[in-house]
């Protein structure tokens, strides 16, 4: 990465919420355990906020537009009991993480949206799993029996050992060297799931109460390499996922799908990523409630390796910029779209 490369990642990762920074490892905390830090100068992005909270927001103090922006796999705070219980290393936690999505997005308030920034780690608990998306097989009752009885959803993301609390690692090797009791998952939901989602929930009602209508834009990322079934060999740029049609109004979606492809970007919709639990659960387009799920090519923009910014990242932040505004200037429009 060339010496302006630099300088343009750490101009965006500096932006945004105030709960995160850049600089050397020696300033770590040390409850957060963030790999690849402070190594010949590289930048790190670590969570250095109150241990309590759930996620960060920004936001006019007064809602600007009928746009919201909100990131569910980007955080970065690694309780560590946690990665001390772990099977596995830090660094194979760290697959499940949307790296920097909340700094490629961070441009959103500054046009006029509200951003939802979770601060948990996805490996902890995922945002984007309905609350009951829970592997039976992982639990044990108080005298130590595994709870077969116990029905949860059996979606195919449980069955991919990718609930609430994810139980394989990418490799597919189990993430806990023991099973965990409902306890221990029921206090994962009530401390970093529950508020992220009440907020989630209460920011929707507000945007769309003063402006008749909201467009939700669910930031995530995905990783570079093929996706088996994918007709081609190569990952798209940008996935728009929908839920094939049924989160969003089709002409948001269409008008999404332009913005990126006159930036450049090779775009793809519903596939692989046709949108989680949030597009399933908050997306209502017959009450003008619309909710687009925008998966990026790490590639683009990550050291998948190293988790640290590559050379794209610049640009792609400067062209998320561009999307936040377009965006943000689209949802004016909000009342079109009622169904």
């Amino acid at each position: 990465m060339s010496v302006a490369e630099r300088a343009e990642v750490k101009k965006y990762l500096s932006c945004g919420s105030p709960k995160f920074s850049v600089g050397p490892a020696s300033t770590l905390a040390s409850d957060i355990r963030l790999s690849g830090a402070g190594r010949d100068g590289d930048l790190w992005c670590a969570w250095i906020g109150d241990p309590s909270a759930a996620f960060a927001l920004e936001a006019p103090h007064t809602p600007a537009s009928a746009a919201i922006f909100a990131s569910p796999h980007s955080g970065r705070f690694y309780p560590a009991e946690f990665v001390d219980a772990a099977n596995c290393q830090l660094s194979d936690l760290r697959q499940f993480e949307d790296a920097f999505v909340d700094h490629l997005f961070a441009s959103a308030p500054e046009a006029g949206a509200a951003f939802l920034q979770a601060l948990y780690a996805r490996a902890f608990i995922d945002l984007n799993r309905s609350e009951d998306e829970i592997d039976p097989e992982m639990l044990i009752d108080s005298e130590g029996e595994t709870i077969r009885p116990f029905q949860r959803t059996q979606s195919h993301r449980v069955l991919a050992g990718l609930g609430i609390v994810p139980k394989l690692a990418a490799d597919g090797r189990p993430l806990y060297p023991r099973q965990m009791t409902f306890g221990e998952v029921s206090r994962r939901i009530e401390h970093a799931y529950a508020p992220y989602h009440a907020k989630l929930a209460e920011l929707l009602a507000s945007v769309r109460a003063r402006f008749g209508g909201v467009v939700l834009i669910d930031c995530h990322s995905m990783p570079s390499s093929p996706i088996p079934g994918l007709r081609s060999a190569r990952q798209p740029d940008i996935v728009i996922g929908d839920r094939f049609g049924q989160s969003a109004h089709p002409r948001i979606v269409a008008r999404i799908e332009t913005m990126f492809r006159k930036m450049g970007y090779r775009v793809a919709r519903n596939t692989p990523y046709a949108g989680g639990h949030v597009t399933h659960y908050y997306g209502r387009p017959q009450e003008n409630q619309h909710v687009i799920q925008i998966e990026v090519n790490r590639g683009l923009y990550l050291d998948e390796t190293r988790f640290q910014p590559g050379a794209g990242f610049g640009r792609l932040a400067r062209d998320l910029h561009s999307f936040c505004a377009e965006i943000v200037e689209m949802s004016q429009d909000i009342g079109d779209f009622a169904r």
